[in-house]
């Protein structure tokens, strides 16, 4: 008896423990006064009457942000005609990630933010981690498999040790491509 309450102690800690070390990262892009929201531009040339501010779509009816794990070569890959991940990279379907496809919503004053992905160690191949580096994409439509086109990163985003609050755009921001069809 007293060896099952050791036990369900120490897996409790171990939860504990891991839960401690998760971490949140938060992907913006804030301009001053509104201005020059490279984001919003871009949307704007796919869908000229994509909404900001009070009139934010549902979550169900927001334009897909996906995030993706580089594989180690350094190269941002490009999706087949099916949507799918080439190369080494891979993209995050762990259910702590999914928080990004609630979707692409504007603030007042073209502020963008994308909800925050939580990094939790484990054993999952779906998940990044710390010191992983990571990029995201933008679909033109609710998920992957309704898009034809998207926008990518032009650089990879190591994930810290930390909670952070990064200002994705212009740093890791948009490739100078713009929109990329990959199905007709």
């Amino acid at each position: 008896m007293k060896r099952n309450i050791l036990l369900v102690l120490l897996i409790v800690f171990a939860a504990t423990l891991l839960q401690a070390q998760s971490m949140m990262v938060i992907f913006r892009e804030v301009t001053p006064n509104g201005t020059n929201a490279q984001t919003l531009e871009l949307i704007r040339m796919e869908d000229p009457s994509y909404p900001i501010g009070s009139n934010v779509p549902a979550k169900n009816e927001r334009w897909l942000i996906q995030a993706y794990r580089d594989g180690g070569d350094g190269i941002i890959s490009p999706l087949d005609s099916l949507g799918n991940a080439t190369g080494d990279d891979l993209r995050l379907t762990d259910p702590v990630h999914l928080k990004v496809s609630q979707g692409l919503y504007f603030a007042l004053q073209n502020v963008w933010m994308m909800a925050g992905l939580r990094f939790t160690p484990g054993d999952d191949d779906a998940q990044a981690w710390p010191g992983d580096k990571i990029y995201i994409r933008i679909f033109n439509n609710t998920s992957i498999a309704k898009a034809d086109k998207y926008i990518v990163a032009h650089s990879l985003y190591t994930i810290p040790a930390t909670n952070a609050s990064l200002s994705y755009v212009p740093e890791f921001g948009w490739d100078k491509a713009g929109w990329i069809t990959f199905r007709k």
